[in-house]
């Protein structure tokens, strides 16, 4: 791993011990150090241990690994080298596999719809940190959405966007189901289409938004399906490739409404792959912490 990774310059990498990016828990509840976990016995006897350890960056920020122990020979002593490579993605597309599943068997066992629908709100959180996710219905009656689920909105917004009419100027979801496209918004401060709900956006701390349409099998527009980010104009905000439509329906007032699917991340196949073949730092430490008389390399 880079030392950008850990949000440190190479010489502060390279000055830490094992201690300084890891947390003082583990995923399994255990603490970081002080167990005997066997890795390193495993390694010195000749086996290649390849394990998860969650480290974390200068800011504590957790960063799920995974490490490899070899052993390097050496006449001076018994030496070896470990290797890390971050899976937030890996296992991101694991909580997102597992997301799926959850979704499938809610509609297998033709589950009310809102629990549904928060199963798939809970999936694209999952997939998408620091974002909101919230469906939304079509009332034709009263040409209007009303929130179908959104399970971490903010109650002030929910109530300040709920039966928001069908136009251009009132947000991301009314705007996509006016113009039955996906609309995505880089910055709500001054965007034209949060004009007449810009206020409460900026009240939840909204700073971009995106939201694509559903459509039934029948062609008829049911609702939308949106996504809200508490992130600067710069931030990245999903685009139309970004999400595509799932196989997967569920009956509302005898419709069927397609669902939003999230793509699958890469394989583990390919960062297994990385993982033999790329070494991008090697970090040198004895038992008493950093060789300083060692030189060290870190890309």
């Amino acid at each position: 791993m880079r030392a950008a990774s850990f949000k440190m310059s190479r010489a502060a990498l390279l000055g830490s011990g094992p201690d300084k990016i890891s947390p003082p828990m583990q995923a399994d509840g255990t603490p970081s150090f002080g167990v005997s976990r066997g890795h390193i016995e495993s390694a010195l006897a000749g086996a290649v241990p390849v394990f998860e350890w969650v480290h974390c960056d200068s800011t504590g920020q957790s960063l799920p690994c995974e490490v490899r122990f070899v052993r390097l020979p050496s006449s001076n002593g018994r030496l070896l080298r470990a290797s890390i490579i971050d899976i937030t993605e890996r296992k991101r597309a694991d909580a997102i596999a597992s997301g799926e599943r959850r979704v499938f068997e809610k509609i297998a066992a033709n589950a009310p719809l809102n629990s549904t629908l928060e199963a798939i709100c809970a999936l694209i959180e999952r997939a998408m940190p620091e974002s909101c996710c919230a469906i939304n219905l079509l009332i034709p009656t009263r040409h209007a959405l009303s929130f179908g689920v959104a399970p971490n909105l903010p109650r002030e917004f929910v109530q300040a966007m709920d039966y928001a009419p069908i136009g251009i100027r009132f947000g991301s979801c009314s705007a996509a189901v006016y113009v039955s496209r996906l609309v995505t918004v880089a910055d709500i401060e001054t965007d034209a289409l949060w004009e007449y709900r810009r206020e409460a956006a900026r009240q939840a701390g909204f700073r971009a938004a995106w939201s694509a349409p559903i459509v039934a099998s029948d062609g008829q527009m049911v609702g939308t399906f949106a996504v809200y980010r508490k992130a600067d104009r710069h931030s990245a905000v999903p685009r139309s490739r970004t999400h595509g439509a799932h196989g997967a329906d569920c009956r509302h007032r005898h419709r069927n409404v397609a669902r939003p699917r999230m793509p699958c991340a890469t394989a583990s196949s390919k960062f297994r792959g990385l993982f033999e073949s790329v070494m991008e730092g090697v970090y040198q430490t004895t038992r008493d912490g950093p060789h300083p008389g060692r030189q060290s390399r870190l890309s």
